[in-house]
């Protein structure tokens, strides 16, 4: 299988490269023109660039890491392991612990030094008068 998908690849490669022989030359931004070469050359300038900036990249975030490249010293017998915090007990969430009645609710009376919001009162709706129905017309009667 895997002698076929070399196959396979390379004659793709093949015809990519047989398809793009003519030569070009690049404008940079409008003020330099480089040499003419055929651009499945042009391509693959490019994609080993991308490579070599991916590998450098990669080389420089390694080295940002801590402990990425340096060996790690052996357990010395002689100095104790720091022991685990103390657990933590949990809270109790069973029903028998929830508050029940008006000190349950979330929008009860606040405690001394909590800010109240303003109460807002409804405001007023405009009344209209009264208009007076419109005036029908004649039924249309045809001549």
């Amino acid at each position: 299988m895997r002698p076929f998908l070399l196959l396979l690849l390379a004659g793709a490669l093949a015809i990519l490269v047989l398809q793009n022989l003519a030569p070009i030359s690049l404008v940079i931004l409008g003020i330099y023109e480089t040499a003419s070469l055929p651009l499945a050359l042009w391509m693959a300038l490019f994609a080993l660039a991308g490579l070599l900036t991916s590998l450098l990249l990669q080389g420089l975030a390694a080295m940002g890491r801590p402990g990425s490249d340096r060996p790690r010293p052996a357990a010395d017998p002689d100095v104790p392991r720091p022991s685990s915090p103390p657990r933590r007990e949990e809270p109790n969430y069973s029903r028998t612990n929830r508050a029940v009645g008006p000190t349950a609710d979330w929008e009860s009376s606040p405690r001394p030094g909590e800010w109240n919001p303003p109460e807002v009162e409804p405001s007023p709706v405009p009344t209209v008068p009264p208009t007076e129905p419109p005036q029908s017309s004649p039924p249309f009667e045809p001549q």
